[in-house]
């Protein structure tokens, strides 16, 4: 701890982010494993944790573990460590300095080169990605989905195709309350405002991505979409007391999800 408050004090750090890279491809791995052990993801987790609570420095980490790998007191006591999935092919995009594309740097295979070929047609090769179509089966179904997007393609891959083969670190579909955990960071009763760095753009002819200041993103239909819109003209609201104006019970649940995600991705930041 001597080390760190000499670099907190000399070089004026106030963030730390640690992310965990893809495992090489199975013929790089004869010799040796590269797998993390979970005991080995909580050591880092644990440290970055305790950063955030003895020197107040702002963690963060993008989510390429499957949620199911970390242990759940981690999972669901900092919260905020897992709201920045891997958006490989989703929002992100990985162009070499000779120009040829790939989904991440993590990837094999080129796309295309991005002078040579029109980018919207580049993009458009991602579309399975942005319908998660590359996901395996396991995850689709899994709560933990919207946080985790099934953790890193390229690390099943690298075991053997398809894409949508398991990360290796994955156990099993997990139940996780998002609304519960949502409730302990913020309180679904509180008044709230819409992020101001809340940006969107159209993808498909129904579809729509959101994303905000930190780099988190959610995907709706145009519905949901033009309700987000209308939630920036309110100002400070209750979910709770908009809710009620709705009789159809299938509608409510739809939007209290839709708030949960809203609220967990700091798309919703508390009124004071």
């Amino acid at each position: 701890m001597i080390k760190v408050n000499f670099y907190l004090k000399n070089f004026s750090i106030d963030s730390f982010a640690a992310t965990p890279v893809s495992n090489p491809p199975l013929e790089y791995q004869k010799e040796y494993d590269y797998t993390l052990a979970e005991e080995d993801i909580t050591l880092v987790f644990n440290q970055l944790i305790k950063l955030n609570k003895e020197f107040g420095i702002k963690i963060d980490s993008i989510q390429t573990i499957p949620l199911c790998f970390i242990p759940e007191e981690i999972r669901i006591n900092n919260f905020n460590l897992f709201k920045r999935p891997c958006n490989t092919g989703k929002s992100t995009l990985a162009i070499d300095y000779k120009g040829n594309v790939r989904s991440c740097i993590q990837s094999p295979y080129n796309i295309g080169n991005i002078l040579e070929s029109d980018f919207e047609a580049l993009w458009r090769d991602f579309e399975d990605f942005r319908q998660n179509k590359n996901l395996p089966e396991d995850c689709i179904e899994c709560d933990a989905l919207v946080l985790c997007n099934g953790g890193c393609r390229f690390n099943g891959y690298n075991l053997g195709e398809p894409l949508n083969r398991k990360d290796p670190r994955m156990k099993e579909k997990i139940k996780l309350d998002i609304k519960k955990v949502v409730q302990k960071e913020a309180g679904f009763n509180n008044k709230y405002i819409l992020n101001k760095s809340t940006k969107y753009r159209k993808e498909t002819e129904e579809f729509y991505t959101f994303i905000n200041s930190d780099y988190n993103l959610l995907f709706v239909n145009e519905n949901f979409k033009n309700f987000i819109v209308k939630l920036e003209g309110l100002g400070s609201f209750n979910p709770k007391i908009l809710l009620k104006h709705y009789s159809d019970n299938n509608v409510k649940d739809k939007l209290k999800k839709l708030f949960d995600k809203l609220i967990s991705k700091n798309f919703l930041k508390p009124y004071v």
